[in-house]
């Protein structure tokens, strides 16, 4: 869906923006479809795959394309929710680690426990 406003001779003019209740009556509606009762066998929780489609419907302003797209989101959101783990302190921003990075630098000091590099985490 696109939600695009059509002018008289059909062309696409401008976007209007959903509301939110319009973004959660989609959401809704597509948690009844066969793939979402498939994730949740898989372990996703509803709330997980809720907010992966209303993230999607969001800033993408259009349904995931396939289900292995579908899978894929709710995958990394999912490790990302995990890794975060409700500390704020898990959150890198490379911004500002650059320039952390840059400023321990001039100063001599170089944070070893930054330039560690964390073994990557395995996927089941």
């Amino acid at each position: 869906q696109r939600n695009l406003q059509e002018s008289t001779n059909g062309e696409n003019s401008q976007y209007i923006p959903w509301t939110n209740d319009e973004i959660d009556r989609m959401v809704k509606a597509r948690l009844d479809l066969p793939v979402v009762e498939k994730l949740r066998q898989e372990g996703y929780s509803m709330a997980l795959i809720r907010k992966v489609y209303e993230m999607q419907l969001r800033f993408k302003k259009d349904d995931f394309k396939t289900d292995v797209d579908l899978r894929v989101a709710c995958l990394i959101l999912d490790k990302q929710v995990k890794l975060i783990n409700g500390n704020e302190a898990n959150i890198l921003i490379p911004q500002n680690w650059l320039n952390k990075f840059i400023e321990d630098q001039k100063k001599g000091i170089v944070n070893t426990e930054q330039l560690e590099i964390k073994k990557p985490i395995e996927i089941q």
